[in-house]
């Protein structure tokens, strides 16, 4: 495996946390990301131990923001559950924490940009006192009920506006235009990659394929990346119809040897 990849435990959906840390050992990672529900499955402090103690670097958690961006009331039981996030990440040395942006309801894109904004700030400053970045990732349209984010080009406008980091995953934003320079401003920012292929006709959400299956330009897009002078990790992220068929940890083998592949072509080091 190339030392710049790591596997992301949504490859595994249906999985328990003990079930990826076998996945992991079997596939040979080293560096890996997990969902904060998993954590939360196998019981905080008991999963954070099994985690902490499974002999891989932990380079990203997810912790989805799943609020009203308009309704700061009801914020305060989602900073609690992040600020918890946080604590963990600091115990299991992660580096980053990334999220979707959250509901907008019949807000303009602006107005939730700016709710957005004011949800994370006391999370951003918490985060920053102990070296954690907060990452935005973007999504599909029809997870409008989970982000207002869905092209790079907004999701790096949403980071510079919220000051938070940026996750890449190309899954979500290969077919944009000025999509080399989109990748250009959002290099100083974007603490992690995530990669997965598409196929042509595919229809379900979440419906990736593996690595070099599909027809995203994957190694063009890295390419670009690594001109940009990006130095972080590249998540493995596989799901949906497809790798379940195959058998998740088999199509994340799969996953794993053609992106280190593509990663060596590219003279990543």
């Amino acid at each position: 495996m190339h030392p710049r990849i790591s596997v992301n435990g949504v490859c595994f959906p249906k999985q328990s946390l003990a079930e990826d840390i076998a996945a992991w050992k079997a596939l040979g990672a080293h560096t890996v990301g997990e969902h904060v529900r998993k954590l939360h499955d196998a019981g905080w402090d008991a999963g954070i131990a099994l985690l902490g103690g499974a002999g891989v670097k932990v380079e990203s958690l997810v912790h989805p923001v799943e609020v009203a961006l308009g309704e700061p009331a009801a914020w305060e039981k989602f900073h609690a559950e992040f600020r918890r996030t946080i604590d963990a990440a600091k115990v299991l040395g992660v580096r980053s924490i990334y999220s979707t942006s959250g509901y907008r309801g019949g807000l303009t894109w602006e107005d939730a940009a700016d709710g957005f904004g004011a949800a994370m700030r006391p999370l951003l400053e918490y985060a920053s006192k102990v070296g954690i970045n907060l990452l935005i990732e973007p999504t599909v349209m029809l997870h409008a009920d989970k982000s207002i984010v869905h092209t790079l080009r907004d999701t790096v406008t949403l980071a510079e506006r919220s000051g938070l980091g940026i996750c890449i995953d190309i899954f979500h934003c290969w077919t944009e235009a000025g999509l080399k320079e989109t990748i250009a401003r959002a290099i100083p920012r974007t603490h992690l990659v995530q990669v997965g292929d598409y196929m042509f006709g595919d229809r379900a959400v979440p419906c990736r394929a593996v690595i070099g299956d599909g027809n995203i330009p994957i190694e063009r897009m890295l390419g670009w990346m690594l001109e940009a002078g990006y130095t972080g990790m590249f998540d493995l992220e596989l799901n949906g119809p497809r790798i379940e068929k195959e058998g998740n940890v088999i199509a994340a083998r799969r996953g794993i040897e053609r992106l280190s592949e593509i990663l060596t072509r590219l003279g990543c080091h």
